[in-house]
C-alpha cells in the first residue's frame, strides 16, 4: 500500500508533465515560438485541472462519502483514505492547490470532495481530510496553515467526527480544530490554537490557547 501511495500520484505527475512538454513541442513546431509562449500557461492551467479532476474522481471511487464511524488502523478503509490525502498532497496540491490557498478555487474543490461550503469562504490549507464532515459558514476564515481535523487514533483505532465553523468564525493561522467541535457564528479562535475533541464554542465569543481558552 505504501507503494501505491508513492507510485500512483507520482506516475500521474510523471504522465501530465509529459503531456505538457509533448504539447508544448506540437505547438512550437506547427504554431512557432510566439504561440507557444502565449499557449503555455493555458496548456500548464489545463494539466492543472486534470490533477484535481483526478483526485476528486479518486475520493468518490475510493472512499464514496465519509460518515461518521470507526476504522481500525490496519485496514482497508485507512488504507484507500492516506490515498486519497496522498493524490490531494502530490498531485492536486502539488499542481495547482497549494499556489491557489485564499483563492475561490479552494472553496470549489472542496465542494467537489464533498465538503458544506458557505458563500465567501476564505480558505488558506489544505489540511483536511474527511471533506464530507467538514461544514463551513458563509463568510468563514481558516487561515494559513489551519488544520481541520476530522479523526483522531486511539489504540490504533481511526475514529471520525464532524467538524462544524459557523458563519463568520475564524480559525486563526496555524490553529487547529478536533473532531466533534463547533464553532458559533462570529467565534474566533486565535493562531496556534487547538480546540479539543467534542467542545462547542460559543457564538460571538473569542479563543486562544492550546487547549483553547476564552478571552
Amino acid at each position: 500500500m505504501e507503494l501505491v501511495r508513492i507510485l500512483l500520484p507520482t506516475t500521474l505527475s510523471i504522465a501530465l508533465g509529459a503531456l505538457v512538454f509533448f504539447l508544448f513541442e506540437s505547438i512550437g513546431t506547427i504554431a512557432g515560438i510566439f504561440w507557444l509562449v502565449a499557449g503555455a500557461p493555458f496548456v500548464l492551467l489545463a494539466a492543472s485541472f486534470c490533477a484535481i479532476g483526478a483526485t476528486v474522481c479518486a475520493k468518490w471511487l475510493l472512499m464514496g462519502r465519509y460518515e461518521p464511524g470507526e476504522h481500525p488502523l490496519w485496514s482497508l478503509f485507512v488504507w484507500r483514505d492516506e490515498l486519497v490525502n496522498t493524490l490531494q498532497e502530490q498531485l492536486a496540491g502539488a499542481w495547482l492547490l497549494s499556489h491557489a490557498l485564499g483563492s475561490p478555487l479552494v472553496p470549489a474543490y472542496l465542494r467537489a470532495m464533498g465538503a458544506k461550503i458557505g458563500k465567501n469562504v476564505w480558505f488558506e490549507t489544505l489540511a483536511v481530510t474527511e471533506f464530507d464532515l467538514v461544514a463551513l459558514g458563509a463568510g468563514c476564515a481558516v487561515n494559513r496553515g489551519a488544520c481541520i481535523e476530522t479523526h483522531l487514533f486511539h489504540d490504533r483505532v481511526l475514529r471520525m467526527g464532524p467538524a462544524q465553523l459557523g458563519s463568520d468564525s475564524t480559525l486563526g493561522p496555524n490553529s487547529a480544530v478536533l473532531p466533534d467541535t463547533m464553532l458559533g457564528d462570529g467565534c474566533s479562535v486565535g493562531s496556534r490554537s487547538v480546540v479539543l475533541r467534542g467542545e462547542r464554542l460559543p457564538l460571538h465569543t473569542r479563543w486562544h490557547g492550546a487547549p483553547v481558552q476564552s478571552l
